[in-house]
Order: C-alpha cells, then structure tokens, then sequence
C-alpha cells in the first residue's frame, strides 16, 4: 500500500510540475482593421521597397491564390534614365515559374540594351530585387502576405497613397 501511495506522489508531484512550467496557451486573436473586405478578390498595388524579396524569394510570400499582373524591379540609379520602364506584365495563360523565367530574361535583355552589363553577374545569384507588385487576390491573402513582412506598403485601385496595415 504504501509503495502505490509513493507512485500516485510521484505522479501528481510530476503533474504539478508540468502544469507550472507549462500553463496553458489562449490563443490570441489578432485584430486587422482593413479598407477593404477579407473575403473580396481585388487588385492590389505592394510596395515591396522596404523588404527584401526578390524572384528568388518572391514563392515564399505569393501564394498559388494569389495571381500576379505585373511586377516592377529595381533599377540602379546610373541607367534609369536610358530605361523607360521596367514593369513586367505577367501572362495570365502560363506558369508563375515560367512567368518568372521571362521576366527574368526580359530584365538581362533590357540592362543589356543599356551597356551596364556588370549588374548581369548578381542576378542568377541574388535575384532581382522587386520594388511594386500588382495583384488581383483576397483581401485575406493580401493581411497573410503583409503578416509575413511588416514593412510591405498597399493600396487598392480606388486609394491614391500607399498605406501601411496594423496588424
């Protein structure tokens, strides 16, 4: 008897324990005010400038909900005056990969027109930094993509400024 009395102390001291170190988790509800509902597709205008994504990253943030229509890159400073843009529209009818690849391509030919042929070596490397991006998604996805990276910029069609959302 008492060797059953010392195995149910053992256990309950045990279960004490557990319950100190480890109380229990509420979760917690995350409050997002929006100009926009949730649970409506729109086109969508990010500012991407303050974070790092680039085409190599881009899959880690875009969903396959979300759909692409033109993304604009960065442009150094020194041959932005003999570019007269560098938006990429997205074809509706291919892959994102495949999107990707002829963006790609369509960048490395356009710096190449330029002669500055040395920021050529770090786009296989680095990717090529992207600074807006349109898209047609859910307000939903817009709040997961934002949650991610905090510093992302939007604004639908009808609002002129960019705008940070509170998360």
């Amino acid at each position: 008897m008492k060797k059953v009395l010392i195995v149910v102390l053992a256990i309950l001291s045990l279960y004490v324990v557990y319950k100190i170190n480890y109380p229990k988790t509420e979760p917690v509800s995350i409050k997002v005010v929006t100009n926009f509902k949730l649970d409506d597709y729109n086109v969508f205008y990010l500012d991407l400038s303050e974070e790092d994504i680039t085409t190599l990253n881009l899959s880690k943030y875009i969903t396959n909900s979300v759909d692409i229509i033109s993304v604009t890159p960065y442009v150094n400073p020194i041959y932005k005056d003999k570019i007269d843009s560098m938006k990429y529209a997205f074809a509706p009818n291919i892959s994102y990969k495949r999107n990707i690849n002829n963006f790609i391509n369509y960048y490395k030919d356009t710096i190449k027109n330029t002669g500055y042929i040395d920021d050529l070596n770090y786009v296989d490397v680095d990717g090529i930094k992207i600074m807006e991006m349109e898209v047609y998604a859910r307000g939903s996805d817009i709040v997961n993509i934002i949650y991610q990276k905090k510093n992302i910029k939007y604004k639908t069609v009808f609002k002129g400024e960019y705008e940070y959302l509170e998360i």
